[in-house]
């Protein structure tokens, strides 16, 4: 199995329509559901596709130290719907999407 179709099989478990692309502790790219379902309907087999071929070049990254309005608005700014969190290395620890960080916003701003 090719790890293109490997991340589109681990984006549908997980629920995710956007997984970060990394290169080491780097992040690099972004790659959405979208793209992978485009390609494979459009007759690509994904297993002769590279990740990077599909993927949104870019970092599409906030810190966990960042504040949830700033992931928020790179969101916004960037058109996506998730971005990877980093630590202070820039190791990924985890994601964050739109929708909970929109459901976050109310409850921070009660707390303040």
């Amino acid at each position: 199995m090719s790890r293109t179709v490997r991340v589109r099989e681990r984006m549908r478990a997980a629920g995710l329509d956007a997984v970060p692309v990394v290169d080491g502790p780097r992040v690099i790219g972004l790659l959405e559901r979208e793209a992978a379902s485009a390609a494979r309907g459009s007759g690509n087999w994904l297993g002769a596709v590279q990740v990077a071929s599909l993927m949104r070049h870019g970092s599409f990254a906030c810190g966990t130290a960042d504040p949830v309005e700033r992931a928020r608005a790179a969101m916004d700014r960037l058109g996506v719907g998730l971005l990877a969190v980093v630590d202070e290395g820039g190791s990924v620890v985890g994601v964050i999407g739109r929708e909970r960080a929109t459901a976050a916003l109310p409850a921070l701003a009660a707390a303040s």
